[in-house]
């Protein structure tokens, strides 16, 4: 019997226009694409990092009342999966309201994706509901660790190697079982850092690999990533696919373009 991926599986790639700081704008479009590619009899779709409420906002993760909306337009954005069988997988805020507080002194947040399907959040093989960017960059414009908890910190915190806290979803597409690797963004750049978590989720035995990113343009960037992704291929093994958005984000102090560019991979690198 062939499996999903070779009788093939059908992805719609939403390199979505995300208005930086504006969720509710955010969530009422994608739920505009999700029901659209529902229609088109679409398997999965993909939408990129942080793209209910922005990436580079500047100071507004530490205003609670913007992380909970942003939190309230997360659940739209699963309730729009519950009449049809389409997986969405996007990228916005896990928040932790136990009490715990993030290391800004302020509501914890972790920059995470989530895979949703029939109106509910699905779990991981390691049993969450969300997969945390492992790789925080800390050059240029950015400085996620300010405001994000890396699931390095969260795997410690919970006293777990980082390859049992990395672990792929089995998601249910036609009646089959697909198995999906996840990463974030800088996940898929790690050759100047200590762990490759593409590589560690391509160990638990996945089909496919996806990363959600929210990119820069920058001058021949879509050529360093082509490069980057033909190297990673060489320890996934599988075929890759790379969401990034567009439209202009300003942190306060950078005005930065993002160009899209999404691409999809065979198992061996190649566009």
């Amino acid at each position: 019997m062939k499996t999903l991926i070779q009788q093939g599986v059908h992805i719609a790639i939403s390199q979505m226009p995300v208005v930086a700081g504006n969720p509710r704008q955010n969530a009422t479009w994608m739920i505009g694409e999700i029901t659209a590619a529902a229609g088109r009899g679409v398997d999965i779709i993909v939408f990129p990092e942080l793209c209910v409420p922005g990436y580079l906002i500047g100071d507004m993760p530490e205003d609670e009342s913007f992380v909970r909306d942003v939190w309230y337009w997360n659940q739209q954005v699963v309730d729009a999966t519950e009449l049809n069988d389409i997986v969405v997988i996007f990228g916005s805020y896990a928040i932790d309201y136990r009490g715990a507080v993030g290391e800004d002194g302020r509501v914890r947040k972790i920059n995470a994706g989530f895979v949703a399907q029939h109106g509910e959040l699905l779990k991981n093989r390691a049993g969450r509901k969300f997969f945390a960017k492992t790789l925080m960059p800390k050059y240029r414009m950015f400085d996620d660790e300010r405001h994000y908890l890396s699931a390095q910190k969260l795997a410690y915190e919970e006293q777990q190697s980082l390859e049992m806290y990395l672990q792929p979803y089995d998601v249910t597409i036609r009646g089959q079982l697909l198995r999906v690797g996840t990463i974030i963004c800088e996940d898929m750049w790690h050759a100047d850092y200590a762990v490759n978590p593409g590589k560690i989720q391509a160990g638990h035995d996945i089909d496919l690999m996806i990363n959600i990113s929210c990119s820069p343009w920058g001058w021949q960037k879509n050529r360093a990533r082509h490069e980057n992704v033909r190297r990673l291929s060489g320890d996934i093994k599988v075929p890759f696919v790379y969401v990034n958005n567009v439209m202009p984000q300003n942190n306060g102090k950078n005005f930065v373009v993002f160009d899209g560019a999404s691409t999809v991979y065979n198992e061996y690198g190649d566009v």
